[in-house]
């Protein structure tokens, strides 16, 4: 009897360790399956049923809605006169999806004369467009040239009155529309959040607002840096080299280039706005965090000019993207790119590219 008890032990330890090993992807991976079905849901919902969606999450009344709106026209001295039609929106500038209330206002034509997008997180204006500007603009008798738009610019920036952190980085033109932009970039102690920035716009001519956009998404946090850029470096890279294999292993320190810059980061939104990366799901966002921005990037031994792939000229960028084309396909399809970010205070490893951030802690 004891025998056989030894016996059935063993067969159902051994059961358990097979089942184990059969739900360890799940565990490790699950969690991340959940997160994209989840969104995949959500980008069902808006291509079918924005506005239910909408309707469900949008915490923002119609009256509070137009009520603001109101309020920021005021604050640019324009006046439509009448009720606008309400749609659900999506504020495009901000990571991933971000609804909001859109007042289109319309002439009895069917013509646009401006839209507004009214956060429904912020309750506060995130978008506007004024085309009723351009007819305004193009009646105008004054040259282009005869207004000081640098001053028409931080005038409405001041009317408005954008955030103190935010700083002016550029003023340029809009090339064929007759608009000249300032670009404004949040800053704490001297570095810059990734994402959160302000675009205002003016007509040439007349000097009214053309256009506005504001994303404020980060929140105030730690500028410490105890993690110098070579340790962040080297950790990125210890992750990246357990991706690739062979010849292209082997040769890795030649055929591939690395960046690294301080930004103030969203860990949670960590690529491009377009890409919809915005974590969508039942996890908490977790604060902004200065972290090492880390881009691997393939080269194939190439010398690219030393400065970085955003600022090359257009020019630069084709000759550029030519020749790691080339040697990427020579080298057999390779890993192209690969992006990392490092908490810059502790070390923590906040996102790696294409891997769940369990699995990439395991390959540091």
């Amino acid at each position: 009897m004891i025998e056989w008890c030894r016996v059935q032990m063993k067969i159902n330890v051994k059961k358990i360790i097979q089942v184990g090993l059969l739900l360890l992807p799940f565990l490790l991976v699950g969690p991340y399956l959940f997160r994209y079905t989840f969104n995949f849901g959500n980008m069902f919902l808006h291509a079918f049923f924005p506005n239910k969606l909408y309707e469900l999450d949008c915490r923002l009344s119609n009256d509070e809605a137009i009520l603001n709106a109101n309020t920021f026209l005021r604050k640019v001295n324009i006046d439509f006169n009448f009720e606008p039609v309400i749609k659900a929106g999506s504020n495009l500038d901000y990571p991933g999806s971000r609804i909001a209330k859109g007042l289109i206002f319309e002439y009895p034509d069917g013509g646009m004369r401006g839209r507004i997008y009214v956060g429904c997180d912020s309750h506060e204006v995130e978008y506007f467009n004024y085309f009723e500007g351009r007819r305004q603009n193009d009646k105008s008798s004054r040259s282009e040239g005869g207004l000081n738009i640098r001053q028409s610019l931080l005038s409405i920036a001041e009317k408005i009155q954008i955030p103190s952190d935010m700083v002016i980085d550029r003023i340029e033109k809009e090339k064929g529309e007759g608009i000249w932009n300032a670009y404004f970039i949040r800053k704490r102690n001297g570095y810059n959040y990734q994402f959160d920035k302000i675009k205002i716009g003016v007509w040439d001519k007349t000097g009214e607002i053309a256009f506005y956009s504001k994303v404020y998404m980060g929140t105030e946090c730690s500028t410490e840096v105890k993690i110098k850029e070579h340790e962040a470096l080297q950790s990125a890279w210890n992750i990246f080299t357990k991706l690739i294999f062979g010849e292209v292993y082997k040769q890795a320190d030649s055929l591939y280039g690395a960046r690294a810059k301080l930004l103030i980061i969203q860990p949670d939104h960590p690529r491009h706005p377009t890409e919809g990366d915005k974590l969508i799901g039942p996890t908490t966002q977790r604060s902004s965090r200065l972290a090492w921005v880390i881009s691997i990037y393939f080269t194939g031994g190439v010398i690219l000019p030393d400065k970085p792939y955003d600022e090359l000229s257009y020019e630069e960028k084709n000759e550029a993207t030519i020749k790691e084309w080339k040697l990427w396909r020579q080298w057999g399809n390779p890993l192209r790119s690969f992006h990392v970010r490092i908490d810059a205070e502790t070390g923590e490893l906040l996102y790696a590219e294409h891997i769940p951030l369990l699995i990439a802690n395991l390959l540091k």
